[in-house]
């Protein structure tokens, strides 16, 4: 089996090469035997440069794996290639070993047939069928246990929920599974933008920085914009686990979803959601009309969310809100129950308004593609299975967390509201067509976006999920 794939780093995240993959023989995410840097430079026995071993190994990886004690190097480091000693056929007559070859057990004499050996003077034939058919039978079990190095990473800290469901469930895990197996598996979780921030992690899994990683495609409109869908059809469900499992289907209906993936170098495990989105802000809102002159941050897609109130939108990130609403540049943000305690919000905007925007499908756990078809069966099973546990661990959490937020911030100090069914539902109906606006738009680049609408509005039905708005009608 074939498990080349690329080995590299990337600067300042380079354009990868996308269908270049190390030869036959490199190890990338896994390890044959000892890692090291190149002593080359990166050029191989014949001093040619080879682009799998040109590129350093981002720093902050490093420093991670140097900081854990490990004494491992990242896998985005120069490495030797590995030699693999297989046995070749000779006509019919069994195999041998080629002559010089460090691993041949004969002893030879000139003249003598190289597959005999001396023992007192006569000339025993050896029975290397046998040995060569053992030796393919463990080189090419599919489940043939070795021992992988992988790296996961996020550009959030692990405050937010689906980050540490990785470090808490996902990464243990898998291990542990995969060690029943008989596989043995190294792991450097790098977090809190040690290696991307949240809008650099699709590029750092797709170029090979990491094997594993959270990746927030809310920012990431531009290169997947069919997995925006819950955040122009806003004002659905706060039960998350149901808004995931709608997702899981959609991806089942509509193959470009995965596909848009795969161009970008990888494979969705999981979706990730978060729990439902309120107003959190340094004014207190009794009616929608409140909200006008205000400047209120929120990210991606949820940016439009602010089209039908005067109110003017500012796009941020998470990690980014504290200090832009201290220092001023925010009135308020537009964000999900379960981080405004853990991010303590509540001390620079003290009021919360809970109107229900949903529970949005934000991020997703994916693998590097290369990496996942160099696995064996066995362990991309696991990882699976694993990951279909994630998801709804995950789910459950953030809902847990966003109860136990509002009351945390309710101890600190906060003020909670609640916007009245009516006045949420004319919000929505306030709000321009933005569902439709997004799906004519994609429809006119040639991608299914009147396809993806109106499947994702069929299921959510189906699964008895009601928006407070008909998201296709025109």
């Amino acid at each position: 089996m074939d498990r080349s794939h690329r080995s590299r780093g990337t600067g300042r995240f380079r354009a990868p090469l996308r269908r270049g993959a190390a030869p036959r023989g490199t190890a990338s995410g896994r390890k044959r035997g000892p890692l090291a840097l190149s002593p080359d430079g990166g050029r191989g026995d014949d001093g040619r440069q080879r682009p799998w071993l040109e590129r350093p190994v981002a720093a902050p990886v490093e420093r991670a794996v140097r900081a854990r004690g490990s004494g491992r190097v990242p896998r985005t480091a120069h490495r030797v290639p590995c030699r693999v000693l297989r046995p070749r056929p000779r006509d019919g007559q069994g195999y041998r070993w080629p002559a010089g070859d460090p691993g041949r057990v004969t002893s030879e004499k000139p003249g003598a047939d190289p597959d005999t050996t001396q023992d007192g003077g006569n000339m025993t034939k050896l029975t290397t069928t046998a040995l060569a058919g053992t030796l393919m039978l463990a080189t090419s079990l599919p489940g043939e246990a070795e021992t992988w190095n992988f790296t996961v990473i996020a550009g959030h800290p692990p405050l937010t929920r689906g980050v540490s469901a990785i470090s808490d469930h996902f990464v243990p895990e898998v291990t542990r599974r995969a060690a029943a197996l008989g596989h043995e598996i190294n792991w450097t979780e790098a977090y809190a933008g040690a290696v991307a921030p949240p809008t650099g992690v699709l590029e750092a899994v797709e170029s090979g920085v990491a094997e594993f990683g959270y990746v927030p495609q809310l920012f990431e409109g531009d290169k997947l914009p069919l997995e925006q869908i819950t955040y122009v059809t806003p004002f659905g469900t706060s039960n998350l686990a149901d808004v995931m499992k709608v997702i899981d289907k959609l991806h089942a209906e509509i193959p470009a979803m995965d596909q848009a993936w795969a161009d970008n170098g990888q494979k969705v495990l999981a979706p990730v959601g978060v729990d439902t989105y309120h107003f959190v802000t340094t004014f207190p809102i009794e009616k929608v009309a409140d909200l006008d002159g205000h400047k209120i941050g929120t990210a991606g897609l949820a940016l439009n969310w602010l089209k039908g109130v005067d109110a003017t939108p500012v796009a941020g990130a998470l990690p980014d809100f504290y200090n832009s609403i201290s220092t001023g540049l925010y009135d308020g943000i537009i964000t999900f129950e379960s981080v405004i305690a853990p991010y303590k919000f509540y001390e620079v905007a003290p009021y919360i308004t809970k109107i229900n925007f949903g529970g949005q499908y934000a991020s997703a756990l994916t693998v590097n593609l290369d990496t996942w078809n160099s696995l064996p069966e066995d362990l991309q099973q696991v990882i699976v299975e694993v990951a279909d546990e994630y998801r709804d661990i995950a789910a459950e959490s953030y809902k847990d967390g966003g109860v136990a937020s509002i009351a945390k911030a309710v101890e600190n100090g906060a003020t909670v509201s609640e916007l009245s069914d009516d006045q949420r539902t004319a919000y929505a109906q306030k709000l321009p067509s933005i569902a439709r606006e997004w799906a004519d738009q994609l429809d006119a680049q040639g991608k299914p976006g009147t396809e993806v609408l109106e499947t994702y509005l069929r299921l959510s039905k189906e699964a008895g999920i009601e928006h407070a708005r008909d998201w296709a009608a025109e």
